[in-house]
């Protein structure tokens, strides 16, 4: 099980340049940040509270069990932050003897291809730590920038996770969390110090996975570079 608060933006088509380079040259670290591009599979589902997908091997189901609006005015940050529990189940079925395709086509899934740039960060003595993404257990945050391809329309989102240790209580209220604790502060300070001034850093398009899925399909407006 892992437990997270998770802010994201969508826009369709790709984030500015200026938006790449503070990831790559200014963010801290020189850990290599980009992964192999992967396709994941998505099954709709009739709640923005739940997430399902079929990833790298593993069906994983996310259940969101709070929202709060989050607001960093001096760096024109806003968003929705949301409080999510993921469980995973490895090895779904052999992959010698079964399509992969024709599995997920079973459940009406939806194929997103995706190219990821991630960088994940732990806090060590008070100083923000990049750390491999061979190592992710040591992580306690992670930022990400992701190109999509969903039926052959291009998207990008621009996500931050922060990692809950398991002394948190499920009970916990996420406003004391951004109030109190020190690595969440840290890094958001961190992350944002040189963050350039985009628009796309806003509410209207800050949502999970769910929410995407089925405003996309909805047909929905998304802000568009």
């Amino acid at each position: 099980m892992l437990r997270s608060l998770e802010l994201r933006w969508f826009i369709k088509g790709i984030l500015p340049t200026d938006i790449y380079q503070w990831f790559t040259d200014i963010l801290p670290g020189n850990e290599t940040f980009e992964e192999k591009p992967r396709s994941d599979y998505y099954l709709p589902t009739q709640s923005d509270d739940l997430g399902i997908k079929f990833s790298r091997q593993q069906l994983q189901v996310k259940i969101r069990k709070d929202k709060v609006n989050f607001t960093l005015n001096n760096n024109n940050i806003q968003g929705s932050l949301e409080y999510w529990i993921r469980y995973d189940w490895d090895d779904l079925h052999n992959k010698e003897n079964t399509k992969i395709d024709k599995l997920y086509e079973r459940f009406s899934s939806i194929k997103i291809y995706k190219k990821r740039l991630i960088r994940r960060y732990k806090i060590l003595d008070n100083q923000l730590i990049q750390i491999p993404l061979s190592n992710p257990t040591d992580a306690q945050c992670s930022i990400e920038i992701t190109e999509i391809n969903m039926k052959e329309q291009a998207w990008s989102t621009l996500g931050f996770d922060w990692f809950l240790n398991d002394e948190i209580p499920e009970s916990f209220i996420i406003d004391d969390y951004i109030t109190n604790d020190e690595t969440f502060n840290k890094t958001t300070k961190e992350v944002f110090n040189q963050y350039t001034d985009y628009k796309i850093t806003k509410t209207p398009n800050s949502f999970g996975y769910p929410y995407f899925l089925k405003i996309s399909n909805e047909g929905k407006y998304l802000y568009q570079m």
